[in-house]
């Protein structure tokens, strides 16, 4: 679960529990490959967008039985990029939030909320502030050798491999 919070009208430095607002919702199915991240993009930030960036793990077990990350149509084994400054679903208490136009899979097949796909085990994510747009994903089962870097200019084109395995 992603929640929302204010500041305490009394005290800057807590936030105020009774203003939880849920982002967005989803159920792992098993205990392992459950990882997640969030965090904003400074560049994006700069140009006054809201847009939170979620990882997803793959929903676990050994080898991605289900295909999760594969799918495009689900958010296991994923990066999620959603517009915190709308609200596309007002009857959905559980998706809090607007879909940025320039996500690779809007009007595309695949669920708009997609940025990345075919990560195995996101646990962390960094942006990289001083050259290109860029992210790393740290996703390998032991995260020695296994780190995908994703750039942002290549997520334009849905029809293109979105990550660079690099041993």
């Amino acid at each position: 679960v992603v929640r929302e919070y204010t500041v305490s009208p009394t005290n800057p430095n807590v936030a105020d529990v009774a203003s939880a607002r849920t982002i967005l919702s989803l159920d792992q199915p098993v205990f392992n490959h459950n990882g997640s991240w969030m965090g904003f993009s400074p560049q994006e930030a700069a140009a006054g967008h809201n847009y939170l960036y979620v990882t997803q793990g793959d929903g676990g077990n050994q080898h991605d039985p289900n295909n999760h990350a594969q799918n495009k149509n689900d958010w296991f084994g994923k990066v999620m990029r959603v517009d915190l400054d709308g609200d596309a679903f007002p009857a959905d208490s559980n998706r809090n939030y607007a879909i940025p136009a320039e996500n690779p899979y809007v009007g595309a097949d695949g669920a708009d909320e997609l940025w990345a796909i075919g990560l195995r085990n996101p646990w962390r994510a960094s942006f990289d502030r001083a050259t290109s747009p860029q992210e790393e994903f740290p996703c390998g089962p032991n995260d020695r050798n296994h780190r995908v870097l994703c750039a942002i200019w290549r997520y334009n084109d849905p029809s293109i491999d979105y990550c660079d395995r690099l041993n």
